[in-house]
């Protein structure tokens, strides 16, 4: 059962939990949370497949997360409209699938990993005629060690110059004062804060700027 309190779903049932965590089920979701569509609409908005968007429309409304809210008769045909059970949905940690809150930092960090190797290797074989390599050095103006993909033509001509990829990835430690890592967060919360387009490419992100422990 779920609890419904001001137009927020306070999720109890295990499978809709396990369906809400998982965070490509939010691509389907998003449609239909707080607004109703038609699974076409939904798709349209989503820029899935239709046939994807049918199975997850189906899926979510048999665990009881959208309902139709309208039907149509339009050229002979019955078009049904989806809407959330509530405009916001909660999943406690009690009914998460995960063991406690350092499991569920590990599957967020993990859950579009796979989507961006893959799209980060389909990156690098327009490249292949370029030799490889993981340049490691000392970048004097962080006062950090550096660990870079990049390659070998580019580490000979020029200590200075990257290799132009169409993705950005790091990660590291580095010493920051209290206002400079205020100021770095309050740059990620912009990313974060971003709206969509509605033309352009979509993009996989993942960040965590974290405070090392003592």
């Amino acid at each position: 059962m779920a609890v419904l309190e001001r137009d927020v779903l306070h999720i109890v049932s295990s499978d809709q939990a396990d369906f809400l965590t998982k965070l490509k089920h939010l691509t389907f979701l998003h449609p239909y949370l707080g607004q109703a569509h038609s699974v076409s609409e939904a798709a349209e908005l989503a820029q899935v497949k239709l046939n994807q968007m049918h199975y997850f429309t189906k899926k979510m409304l048999e665990l009881g997360l959208i309902e139709i809210v309208n039907t149509e008769k339009q050229r002979g045909r019955t078009i049904h409209y989806y809407r959330s059970v509530a405009a916001e949905l909660f999943v406690p940690l009690s009914s998460a699938p995960f063991i406690n809150i350092a499991d569920y930092f590990k599957e967020v960090a993990t859950s579009l990993l796979d989507e961006q190797v893959n799209y980060q290797l389909n990156s690098l074989k327009r490249m292949q005629d370029v030799h490889m390599g993981f340049w490691i050095f000392f970048d004097e103006a962080i006062n950090s060690v550096m660990f870079r993909l990049t390659s070998e033509e580019i580490v000979h001509e020029t200590a200075r110059t990257e290799l132009k990829l169409p993705f950005v990835m790091s990660s590291g430690r580095i010493r920051l004062s209290k206002e400079k890592a205020e100021l770095a967060r309050h740059h990620l919360k912009q990313i974060q804060q971003l709206t969509e387009d509605t033309e352009g490419d979509y993009y996989l992100y993942r960040f965590v700027m974290t405070p090392e422990a003592e």
